[in-house]
């Protein structure tokens, strides 16, 4: 029912659920605070508090549009230009001469909302249809909720019943084996604080401070000779995102996998210096145990 609502009305409530979790609740504006002072020590407490309110405002709208999108036909998501993809020649490109390709993402814009990317807009035709995504995930402990996610994240599927490009991480491997042959936009999320059971990560400066990295998504690609894409996801004022790809690497197979993550974490450093708000704050960034 929330999801039927229009999204400008959803991103205007996602302002008073923003003040809600910010003050009344308090969701881990602790955390949230100790990580601004972390990755931007220069800026003086009343920059910081600016951007956590401004942070706030940002999560909540990722919550309404996650919903909002969920209950969307193919129609509304072109009519409702949510996001925008500013160089699909890129893209393109790659998916068109590389085995597959590996997409590193990471929780800046909405990345909820990956799975309609064939609906942004494009000055060009996108060469993938929906079945060559796949989205790697994190299974969430409570069932319902892990459910519920997983039919807003497939919705746009033309046929979701059928669709095999949602895989968990602990799978995944094994999903690229079995698929090998076939060509594939992979996304999966490279991110501070590996999981308990990773057996590969690495040590990475993080806004200047070290931290443990996930490595999967670089590991996998150089496995597998993919093509590897940065995703820069931009915020616009008005609402919405700008999608644009970045290269970095044509064939991850001849890029030692440290230089891959490196390179990824300099160009997401840039990216939350452009905008600091667009980041899952919330969430312990440097951690070495």
């Amino acid at each position: 029912m929330i999801g039927s609502f229009p999204l400008g009305l959803l991103r205007f409530k996602a302002r008073i659920l923003g003040w809600i979790l910010e003050y009344p609740v308090h969701y881990r504006v602790d955390v949230t605070d100790s990580n601004l002072l972390l990755a931007f020590p220069e800026k003086s407490p009343e920059e910081r508090l600016k951007i956590r309110h401004r942070f706030y405002r940002h999560f909540a709208t990722i919550f309404m549009e996650a919903v909002w999108f969920g209950a969307s036909s193919h129609k509304r998501l072109r009519r409702s230009h949510i996001a925008r993809i500013t160089n699909p020649e890129v893209l393109n490109r790659a998916f068109e001469q590389a085995p597959s390709v590996m997409i590193l993402s990471t929780h800046t814009g909405n990345w909820e909302i990956f799975g309609g990317i064939r609906y942004f807009d494009s000055d060009i035709p996108l060469v993938f249809d929906d079945y060559d995504i796949c989205s790697v995930y994190r299974k969430i402990k409570n069932k319902v909720l892990d459910e519920v996610m997983k039919d807003i994240r497939i919705s746009p599927a033309s046929e979701p019943s059928r669709f095999d490009g949602y895989q968990e991480s602990r799978h995944i491997l094994r999903f690229v084996i079995e698929h090998k042959d076939k060509k594939r936009l992979y996304s999966m999320n490279t991110d501070q604080k590996p999981y308990s059971l990773a057996k590969n990560y690495q040590t990475v400066s993080f806004m200047g401070h070290e931290c443990k990295s996930m490595t999967a998504a670089a590991g996998i690609a150089a496995k597998f000779s993919m093509a590897i894409l940065y995703q820069h996801i931009w915020g616009r004022e008005e609402g919405g995102y700008d999608y644009t790809y970045e290269v970095i690497c044509e064939d991850a197979s001849k890029m030692p996998v440290e230089e891959i993550v490196n390179r990824f974490y300099e160009l997401l450093e840039g990216d939350l210096r452009r905008q600091p708000y667009n980041y899952l704050w919330t969430h312990k960034r440097w951690k070495l145990r």
